[in-house]
C-alpha cells in the first residue's frame, strides 16, 4: 500500500486528517530518508504519490516533493507509482 501523509511527515499538512492512532515511521522523521531516488545510478531525487486526498480536492493527491517535503499535485500527473513490497 502506499504510506500516508501522517506516517511520512507525523503529520497532515495538505490531505484529510487522519486516525490518531497513526504514527510516523520513525525512520522518516529525518528528512533524508523520506526522498526516494530514481536509481543508484543516475542518484537523482525521485517523487512519489501518498494515500491522502488534498484538502477540498477530489483530483489532488498529496505526494512527497524531491527534497523530502510534503506538497500536493493532480492525480492526472502520472508519471507512476513508486512500488511498495511487504516482506
Amino acid at each position: 500500500r502506499l504510506p500516508s501523509e501522517r506516517e511520512i511527515f507525523g503529520e497532515n499538512s495538505y490531505g484529510a486528517e487522519e486516525s490518531d492512532k497513526v504514527e510516523q515511521w520513525e525512520c522518516m522523521k529525518d528528512r533524508r530518508n523520506r526522498i526516494a531516488f530514481q536509481g543508484s545510478k543516475t542518484e537523482t531525487e525521485g517523487w512519489y504519490w501518498l494515500q491522502n486526498e488534498a484538502y477540498g480536492s477530489d483530483a489532488d493527491f498529496v505526494r512527497v516533493s524531491y527534497y523530502g517535503y510534503a506538497y500536493f499535485r493532480n492525480a492526472s500527473y502520472s508519471r507512476g507509482v513508486r512500488p511498495a513490497f511487504k516482506i
